[in-house]
């Protein structure tokens, strides 16, 4: 076969089991730069010659493959609900790239059978990971330009694209095979027949999956719920409802461990409002307001940058005494942003935003990865309440007042308790009094039990609403049974009030930034002052709360991967904003202060000194003379690999031909010796060697080795 139809069919082999998976994973996931870069790693082989398999070849490529993949992963993210069930399991738009970038640099070395095997294992198991498939109705794809129809169909595309990756993983077995491979002819027959069930086992495996889809199904749900615990992604569900009887069930957290918010600040940003709720229903579920939001305008302060100016309150530019910069955690934050409750307007990536009748900030397609600034006013406080709705009227305040009919008879109860004057005490007394009624009288606990005089009555049932068993029976829960049952009795007792879900964010991570984790997520109250027509915030939870759940201290190690994290944080955030000088600028300023320390010292020593030790040895070991073309040095270095091979090492003084006499007593002498004689002709010849005649050089070598370098003949 010649050289242009074998490289041709090693070139029809590669797109054969490198593309299938990379256009379905870019179909999945909308992001085309897959399917381009694999691509172009497929055609590494028309550019350069066979690389030969080593360390080096490990250490060159690693850097440029890992490069590919990072920065794609942090200009591109993928959306939350493209998330299938293998991403409970392993990031497969991180990983499947990862792979398939590795396997087309394979294919570019020079291949043993056992790198054979090894590039189509991971082909086919690129292939199974893109299987699972999501709802896809839901989603269209918008980078990924008239993909949206294969999206639609998935489950025929990736049918096709198995059938060719299984036609691509025979041509490597087979046809590519013989020129990798010194095996003997008569087994490959056997090798060839066990690749031909692979048809065979993925048709019968798509036949099962049909017959037994709904069973599967359960499986992945249950499987998903226990994953949900060891995954490093959040899960969250982006529903107008919050049931409290299990706590943190607004952000469905399982890790609690998990940086959810990083907070730039120059002291602890405080109370973090994220959502609220109106109204209870009876079995503890809050439902959020169905009022539509009011769009933000944008008073972008600079047309040129991609950032948006958004503020709350009328059309104004006020910039506040305080400005803090949040990174929110991907794929957790969807549909709200939290942000302090003074905040008076807020800068960010986005193309739109909306706030909520309750003050929820609703960012539209917003840049995570470019975080936002939360502008506050002067007066700002650890907590604080945001004044909306802006009317102030009784028709805006109504829905505030709203009690379940089930609760409404012991809620009155307590007001009779806590005020036998009501008339003598004012709104903001009232709910000064209840809050502390709360916080003295009840005790924090994620796990409550029954009240002392309940524990020995095996007759007492308790109440099946959580607020009514919290205030009469266990008398100890969780934040948000203290914020709901204070908000019930606020309006039991004609105050306006609301439950607000969000974070606590006061602990300072040592890499000089404050973070929130699912141990910081709390939940308060908001009440409505009629004297000052003001929102006032308060915290009915005991103070112990914070005691029971304090974050782990990072190690040394978490502070270092943070540092940086964070450095490479705020240069995508530059990017993304618009300031490409900046980051640069930071860039090189970073690197200027770190080699100025005594480390940044002690690595430019032994960068310094470990090339310097490359070069010369480099050298020392391929050695020619500069008058000598590229050609010519290609075929010197396959001399070398022959002698390498022989395990006979050639001397600098001596010649080719002096060496070859070592071999005299060998039965492939005669052929070393035309070999040598070849060489000779092709280097000392004062016609240039063309680039066939190499190829055809490294061929003969390559096959000498097979044939005389191997076990059947003593080695010299």
């Amino acid at each position: 076969m010649s050289i242009e139809r074998y490289r041709g069919i090693g070139f029809l082999t590669r797109c054969l089991l490198l593309l299938p998976s990379a256009l379905l994973l870019s179909v999945k996931y909308d992001l085309p730069h897959i399917l381009i870069l694999t691509m172009a790693f497929a055609c590494i082989p028309f550019f350069l010659p066979p690389i030969a398999g080593g360390r080096k070849t490990i250490l060159l490529s690693l850097p440029v493959i890992l490069f590919a993949v990072i920065i794609p992963h942090y200009l591109f993210p993928v959306e939350g609900p493209r998330f299938a069930f293998v991403d409970a399991l392993i990031r497969s738009h991180f990983c499947v790239p990862l792979l398939l970038y590795s396997a087309a640099v394979m294919c570019a070395v020079r291949r043993t059978r056992e790198l054979n095997g090894l590039i189509a294992l991971i082909c086919v198991f690129c292939c199974l990971l893109c299987g699972d498939i999501f709802h896809t109705k839901q989603v269209e794809n918008v980078r990924f330009l008239l993909s949206t129809d294969l999206l639609r169909n998935y489950r025929v595309l990736y049918t096709i694209m198995v059938l060719l990756q299984t036609a691509g993983v025979l041509l490597l077995l087979t046809s590519d095979a013989r020129y990798a491979t010194a095996e003997p002819r008569r087994s490959r027959k056997y090798r060839l027949a066990a690749w031909l069930l692979l048809p065979v086992c993925f048709i019968t495996l798509d036949q099962l999956r049909d017959v037994y889809s709904d069973e599967l199904r359960q499986m992945e749900r249950y499987l998903q719920r226990k994953m949900r615990r060891s995954h490093h992604r959040q899960f969250t569900r982006n529903t107008r409802e919050q049931n409290i009887a299990r706590p943190f069930a607004d952000f469905g957290l399982d890790r609690m461990d998990a940086i959810l918010l990083r907070v730039y600040a120059d002291e602890p940003p405080g109370y973090l409002r994220g959502r609220v709720y109106e109204q209870y229903r009876s079995g503890g579920v809050w439902r959020r307001s169905g009022v539509e939001p009011t769009e933000l305008p944008d008073l972008a302060l600079d047309a040129e940058l991609a950032l948006s100016y958004y503020p709350f309150y009328g059309d104004s530019l006020e910039t506040g005494k305080r400005r803090m910069e949040i990174f929110p955690a991907s794929g957790v934050f969807q549909g709200y942003l939290p942000v302090p409750g003074n905040t008076v307007a807020v800068e960010m990536v986005s193309d739109s935003a909306r706030i909520s009748p309750d003050g929820v900030l609703i960012p539209e397609k917003m840049t995570q990865h470019a975080g936002y600034f939360a502008i506050t006013t002067q007066d700002d406080g650890f907590m604080t309440a945001t004044q909306y709705p802006q009317e102030g009227n009784a028709e805006s305040l109504r829905r505030y007042l709203t009690l379940p009919p089930e609760l409404a008879p012991l809620l009155r109860q307590y007001h009779t308790i806590l005020f036998p004057e009501p008339e003598k005490v004012s709104p903001r007394g009232k709910t000064e009094r209840i809050i502390q009624f709360l916080r003295k009288n009840y005790a924090y606990s994620l796990n409550p039990q029954p009240a002392a005089e309940y524990r020995w009555i095996k007759h007492k049932n308790p109440p099946s609403d959580p607020v009514e068993r919290f205030l009469t029976y266990t008398r100890a829960g969780h934040c948000e049974l203290f914020a709901s049952a204070a908000v019930l009795m606020l309006r039991a007792s004609g105050i306006h009030a609301r439950y607000i879900t969000g974070f606590v964010c006061t602990d300072l991570h040592p890499a000089g930034w404050y973070y929130a984790t699912g141990r910081n997520a709390h939940a308060w109250v908001e009440a409505y002052d009629p004297e000052s027509g003001k929102w006032i915030a308060y915290d009915p939870t005991p103070e112990t709360w914070s005691d029971l759940l304090q974050n782990p201290v990072p190690g040394a190690t978490d502070v270092f991967f943070a540092r940086i994290e964070d450095f490479l944080r705020s240069n995508f955030a530059d990017l993304f904003r618009g300031y490409p000088g900046k980051m640069v600028n930071r860039f090189f300023t970073a690197i200027a202060e770190w080699l100025v320390t005594p480390a940044g010292w002690c690595v430019m020593i032994l960068v310094t000194a470990s090339g310097v030790f490359l070069v010369i040895r480099y050298r020392r070991r391929r050695r020619i003379d500069l008058k000598y073309s590229r050609s010519r040095q290609q075929i010197y270095r396959a001399m070398c690999r022959l002698a390498a091979q022989l395990k006979v090492e050639r001397k600098e003084e001596m010649s080719w031909r002096e060496w070859s006499r070592d071999f005299a007593a060998m039965p492939f002498f005669d052929e070393l010796a035309d070999i040598v004689t070849e060489y000779e002709c092709l280097r000392y010849r004062p016609a240039p060697v063309t680039q066939e005649e190499v190829t055809a050089f490294e061929d003969r070598l390559r096959t000498f080795r097979r044939r005389y370098a191997g076990s059947s003949y003593p080695k010299v």
